[in-house]
């Protein structure tokens, strides 16, 4: 019942999200006061999921706590062996993350940070588009499908089609949308 959008360009991700609020078992919809869109940090993030688990990776996960990797490292490395560890102590801290048959699953969210924009799965699966756009929830494609058709506009205007995209289509995206981006502070 959500949709996030990513782009990352020159250095910069932008995300943006829906205000949507409904149960996946049916299609009843209110508008949420509480942003699916933050700032930690050096971190955007944008979820999907859950409300708690936002709620976790918003209030719990210390990202001051963090060594933050140098200009030029592997930033890929540094969200697989540093970032998601962090991620997954918190969820299994505050009792979010779930273990069924010796495999363990927490939630699905964008991560925007140092340029690079990052697609996490439930299964804590950290992945990088090479075109740089992404999207998550309900309506992902039809998001994915703007983004892609609108190449030559600005970022903020490619996300705000994206959205507009994704609430036409999908009974579970609802605006406000809310967008916002972060430059890669090292």
């Amino acid at each position: 019942m959500t949709c996030i959008v990513g782009l990352a360009e020159n250095n910069t991700v932008y995300m943006g999200a829906d205000s949507g609020s409904g149960s996946s078992g049916d299609w009843d919809m209110r508008i949420s006061a509480v942003p699916k869109l933050f700032r930690s940090g050096p971190f955007l993030i944008g979820y999907t999921s859950s409300w708690r688990m936002g709620q976790i990776l918003q209030h719990h996960l210390h990202m001051e706590e963090l060594v933050l990797p140098v200009s030029g490292s592997d930033v890929q490395e540094f969200m697989v062996c540093t970032f998601i560890e962090k991620v997954r102590e918190a969820l299994k801290t505050f009792a979010y993350a779930t273990k069924e048959h010796n495999e363990e699953t927490g939630g699905q969210f964008l991560v925007g940070c140092f340029g690079h924009l990052f697609h996490i799965e439930s299964d804590y699966q950290v992945n990088e588009a090479a075109d740089g756009m992404d999207a998550c929830g309900c309506a992902e494609k039809f998001a994915l499908g703007a983004l892609w058709s609108s190449r030559a506009e600005k970022p903020r205007e490619r996300i705000a089609k994206a959205l507009d995209a994704a609430a036409y289509f999908s009974g579970g995206v609802r605006p406000p949308m809310i967008i916002e981006s972060v430059d890669d502070e090292r």
